[in-house]
């Protein structure tokens, strides 16, 4: 077990998930202020589950995946299904787990 995942924080992580590809419901979408590695707070969007309490903080790539499979207007992405899978990627320098969209049972 990666030591990382005794300190489970309020946001889901692409470690938590391993080789699992979950399917979730969206419960709701926010922008809330969350402070960045450079210790300045900068608002984000947060997408929250039926089956979770805890949010996912959107990246653009993300946010554009939903945007493309559910529309631009995020009220239209609540009670929406989406497949999530973890994936390396690349972070300034760094390479790390990820987050990322696979699909939705809500399309075909």
């Amino acid at each position: 077990m990666d030591w990382h995942l005794m300190f489970k924080g309020d946001y889901v992580t692409a470690l938590e998930l391993g080789d699992k590809t979950p399917t979730l419901t969206i419960d709701d979408v926010r922008i809330v202020k969350l402070e960045g590695e450079d210790g300045t707070a900068k608002d984000k969007g947060v997408v929250y589950f039926k089956e979770t309490k805890r949010g996912w903080v959107m990246n653009r790539t993300n946010a554009t995946c939903l945007a493309a499979m559910f529309g631009d207007n995020t009220d239209d992405w609540k009670g929406k299904h989406v497949t999530l899978f973890s994936q390396m990627v690349q972070v300034g320098k760094e390479r790390k787990p990820g987050l990322r969209v696979k699909g939705s049972p809500d399309i075909a």
